[in-house]
C-alpha cells in the first residue's frame, strides 16, 4: 500500500544544568576571614552544548556580595559568623541558555581569635637594662574579624617563671632580678567574637649586675677646730648596692694636693709636716664580694690644713758670771724652739722685764 508520513513535531533544545555545586576551602580548616575559597561544579546539556560564559554569584545569608562573581573569593570581616553559598547559572554557548540557578550548601565562617604581634620590651632608662629600671612591654592587636581589642592580660616572667604581680604593660626591675632575663607576654583578648588568643612571648633581655657606689664621703677631724699638723683624721662613706652584694673589701686612699698619700690605706690619718697648707682629701673604691666587683672611685671634698705658730719652751737664764745675780752681771737668755710644721727659725724677737715691765 502507499506509505503514510506522520505530522512534523520540533525537538526542543535543552537548557544547561548546574550540578555538585560546592564551595572548598583552599587553606584547609574552618573556614575563616583571610581564608581563599573556591566554587566548583558540574556542566552539563543534553544536547551537547559546549558551556558558554556561565555566571556566578557568591552570597552571604542569602544576599549577593557586591563584585563577588567569579569562581573564587577570599573572605572579608563581613562574613565572619555568616553562612556563604557559592550559585551557579549555566550558560551554553548555543542553544537554550541559561539554565536553572544552582546553589551551593552554606559554609558557615567561624570567628577568629585576637593576635598579638611586634611584641618587645623598651627600658625606659636607656642603655643596658639594671635593677631600678623602667621596662615597658608593647605589642600589636589585630583581629580579622574586626573584633575591636578587649581586656588584654600581660604577664612578666624571670627566667621563663611569671613574676608575682607583674600584670601590667610595664615593670620595674628589682634585686630579684639582677642577672636574670625578662620577657613580657602578651595574651590578646578581644570584646567580642573568639577569645582569647594566643599568648606571645618577646624576646628576653638580660638585667645586668651593677656595680657598688659609695656616697656621702666625708673627712673629720677628730681633734675639732681647723685641721692642724697631728690631727686624727676619720673618713665615712655610705656603700650602697641596688643588687644587694654585700661590701667586700673597699680600698681607700688619702691624697696630698691630688697625689696618693704613700702608705695612707685606710679610713684613718695623721696629719704630718708635710700636709701643712696642703689639700687633703679621702678617696674610696667601693667593692662588692658579688656581682660586678669594683665601682668607681669617690673622693672627699677636701680639707686645707692650716699652718701652725712656732712654740718655745724650756725658756730660761743664766747668769754668765755665776753666783747669785748682781748688778753688773752678764745674763743669758735660753729657749727651744720648735714647729710642727717644719718651718725653720726666722727673726724671733725677745724682751727683758723688771717685775713684769
Amino acid at each position: 500500500g502507499n506509505a503514510v508520513v506522520s505530522a512534523t513535531i520540533a525537538i526542543n533544545n535543552s537548557v544547561p544544568t548546574a550540578s555538585a555545586v560546592t564551595i572548598i576551602d583552599n587553606n584547609g580548616g574552618s573556614a575563616v576571614v583571610g581564608d581563599s575559597l573556591s566554587g566548583s561544579y558540574s556542566y552539563a546539556d543534553i544536547d551537547n552544548d559546549a558551556e558558554g560564559v556561565s555566571t556566578f554569584r557568591w552570597l552571604r545569608d542569602g544576599a549577593a556580595i557586591t563584585g563577588a562573581t567569579t569562581t573564587s573569593y577570599t573572605l572579608v570581616a563581613a562574613d565572619s559568623g555568616t553562612s556563604i553559598t557559592f550559585e551557579v547559572t549555566p550558560v551554553a554557548a548555543t542553544g537554550a541558555s541559561p539554565g536553572s540557578a544552582v546553589v551551593s550548601a552554606g559554609v558557615t565562617i567561624e570567628n577568629s581569635a585576637p593576635v598579638a604581634t611586634a611584641v618587645s620590651i623598651s627600658d625606659d632608662n636607656g642603655g643596658s637594662p639594671v635593677v631600678g629600671d623602667n621596662l615597658t612591654g608593647s605589642y600589636i592587636y589585630s583581629d580579622v574579624d574586626n573584633d575591636a581589642e578587649g581586656a588584654t592580660t600581660f604577664r612578666w616572667l624571670r627566667d621563663g617563671a611569671p613574676i608575682t604581680g607583674a600584670a601590667t604593660a610595664s615593670y620595674t626591675l628589682v634585686v630579684d632580678d639582677s642577672g636574670a632575663s625578662i620577657s613580657f607576654e602578651v595574651t590578646p583578648l578581644a570584646g567580642t567574637g573568639v577569645s582569647p588568643g594566643v599568648a606571645v612571648v618577646s624576646g628576653a633581655i638580660n638585667v645586668i649586675n651593677s656595680p657598688p657606689v659609695a656616697t656621702a664621703v666625708s673627712i673629720s677631724d677628730d681633734n675639732g677646730g681647723s685641721p692642724v699638723v697631728g690631727d686624727n683624721l676619720t673618713a665615712a662613706y655610705t656603700y650602697s648596692d641596688v643588687d644587694n652584694d654585700a661590701e667586700g673589701v673597699s680600698g681607700y686612699r688619702w691624697l696630698r694636693d691630688g697625689t696618693a698619700i704613700t702608705g695612707a690605706t685606710s679610713t684613718t690619718y695623721t696629719l704630718v709636716a708635710a700636709d701643712s697648707g696642703a689639700s687633703i682629701i679621702f678617696e674610696v673604691t667601693p667593692v662588692a664580694t658579688t656581682g660586678v666587683a669594683t665601682g668607681a672611685p669617690v673622693a672627699s671634698a677636701g680639707i686645707s690644713v692650716i699652718n701652725s705658730a712656732p712654740t718655745v719652751s724650756g725658756v730660761s737664764i743664766t747668769d754668765d758670771n755665776g753666783g747669785a745675780a748682781v748688778v753688773g752681771d752678764s745674763l743669758t737668755g735660753n729657749y727651744t724652739y720648735a714647729d710642727i710644721d717644719g718651718d725653720v727659725e726666722g727673726v724671733s724677737t725677745f724682751r727683758w722685764l723688771r717685775d713684769g715691765v
